[in-house]
């Protein structure tokens, strides 16, 4: 077995690299006998884990059939005090454990007998469980191995929040060096919620208001939906879509300047467990009316190369007729792409599109 110091050595070591905790899990697994260990977030259900090689399907499983919900098990762990390790089969009795569909319909039926779980809190406000799961038929986790484990929660604690602080100094840090360029950034959760931004956008009326809850909201009902949906979507684990950046545009009126909104996807890894950012948000001021091209209007908005050049043509003041005319299509097809062009911006009039459209600044190309 590998020497108590150099198991510490790891935990910490983990702390600065945070793709090293499925090594830590690892060892851990070896204490308790364990066909593995989870690490994961309790805050949601946006599937938040790092977890051994062994429990990979099993997490997958978890998220995906919805078992996250089920907290017939972690309700009965929570209440326990939270400076050790506990035994499930310590705190509910096996008559119970067999009428428990967690229990029999979930982790039974993927190979997971017994487990042993603490939970740790952290300086973000959430909560992180570590769970050594059994194999079938192994039996519980042991006396002397629920102690072993205990012995190293004091210095996993210390490096969840270690790595808490060191990944939101990372976005703190992200930031400010926007506004070193002069963009208002902020990072937020899956909620909408701000976590971090820098004083660019703290100072932004036109177009955002920080709601109670520090959530955020975009005034336009069109770009605030959009927003909406791509936060859903990387809640959502294992949709089988993945986040993916997107450009909303903000159009100048009512006395608003038009601008762009950026949402750009947090990459998902081991960070995740330690910082609840989901997306970073950049908002662009536009300049005056300048032509884009139709290469710079496809990249910003995620629109086809004819989705494009008919946004192209509204902006520069052609009509569906005249468009249709232009390309040698039907008014039909011109306004089918039309609706394409309104779902992908979050606009819904061609005035609107063509307005945020012309403000592209040159700079962008």
């Amino acid at each position: 077995m590998m020497a108590t110091g150099e198991i510490v050595d790891k935990i910490y070591e983990a702390a600065l690299v945070p793709e090293h905790w499925q090594g830590v899990l690892d060892m851990l697994a070896r204490l308790a006998s364990a066909k593995g260990c989870v690490l994961m977030s309790s805050r949601d259900s946006a599937g938040h884990w790092v977890a051994s090689d062994s429990l990979a399907e099993l997490m997958h499983n978890y998220f995906a059939g919805g078992w996250h919900k089920d907290t017939s098990v972690s309700s009965k762990l929570f209440a326990l005090p939270g400076a050790e390790f506990y035994s499930d089969a310590d705190v509910i009795p096996d008559e119970e454990m067999d009428r428990l569909a967690f229990i029999t319909d979930f982790m039974r039926p993927n190979g997971i007998g017994y487990t042993a779980s603490t939970f740790i809190r952290v300086p973000n406000g959430d909560s992180l469980v570590v769970t050594a799961q059994k194999k079938l038929g192994d039996g519980p986790v042991d006396r002397p191995s629920l102690h072993l484990l205990t012995e190293f929660r004091p210095h996993i604690a210390r490096a969840a929040m270690l790595a808490t602080r060191l990944e939101f100094e990372r976005v703190k840090g992200a930031n400010q060096a926007l506004e070193m360029t002069g963009l208002p950034s902020a990072a937020i959760d899956q909620d909408g919620r701000v976590i971090d931004c820098n004083a660019l956008f703290a100072n932004l009326r036109d177009h955002i208001v920080i709601a109670s809850g520090n959530k955020l909201k975009l005034k336009r009902k069109g770009a605030q939906e959009a927003m909406e949906d791509s936060l859903r979507l990387a809640a959502t684990p294992y949709s089988g879509r993945a986040a993916i950046a997107k450009s909303l545009p903000l159009p100048g009126t009512d006395g608003l300047k038009p601008a762009v909104l950026h949402l750009l996807p947090v990459r998902r890894n081991a960070r995740d467990i330690f910082v609840q950012a989901a997306f970073f948000v950049i908002l662009t001021p536009l300049a005056d009316p300048v032509q884009p091209g139709i290469d710079l209007i496809q990249g910003l908005f995620d629109l086809s190369t004819s989705e494009a050049r008919i946004a192209g043509q509204l902006a520069a003041g052609s009509d569906v007729n005249k468009i249709a005319a232009d390309l040698g299509v039907s008014r039909e097809t011109i306004r089918f792409h039309l609706k394409n062009i309104f779902a992908k911006t979050g606009v819904g009039r061609q005035a609107e599109l063509a307005a945020i459209i012309a403000k592209i600044p040159y700079f962008f190309g």
